[in-house]
């Protein structure tokens, strides 16, 4: 309960879905009031305020995400990479485990062959997940190679 309240305290601090606390804080109470045939007269005002916060909310958010997306586009440095890093062999060796996963893995395995067979005589250990041979995937990708 208190690790709620402390993440309760810090969203509205940063006012992050301070909306979604003031609806379940109004809508609670309302609706109990209303079973009980008090909140007849005040609910619609209410259901209105609560409409105007997520519509502001939403307004807020689809700004910031323009602005990431902006500052994205004018970044030099890319979010996805075009190629792997340079470490990537002496991570591949220095790895206890190693998870390879596509459509095929052959030439994934060939390439690596050497890495893969010398972590498994050390105890590494290797996971592979291909996908199903018979999927649509495998399929797409025998007619274009």
């Amino acid at each position: 309960m208190l690790s709620l309240l402390t993440n309760l305290w810090k969203h509205i601090r940063q006012g992050e879905n301070i909306e979604l606390y003031l609806t379940v804080l109004v809508a609670i109470p309302l609706a109990i009031l209303n079973l009980l045939g008090v909140a007849q007269s005040w609910a619609a005002p209410i259901t209105l305020a609560v409409l105007a916060l997520f519509g502001v909310s939403t307004l807020v958010n689809r700004q910031r995400l323009e602005s990431i997306l902006e500052k994205l586009s004018q970044s030099s440095d890319s979010v996805l990479l075009d190629k792997f890093p340079p470490s990537r062999e002496e991570d591949l060796k220095n790895a206890k485990e190693l998870w390879l996963i596509g459509i095929a893995l052959n030439k994934t395995v060939n390439t690596h062959y050497p890495v893969i067979q010398e972590k498994l005589k050390r105890g590494g250990s290797i996971k592979v997940l291909v996908v199903d041979p018979d999927g649509t995937a495998s399929t797409l990708r025998r007619k274009r190679g």
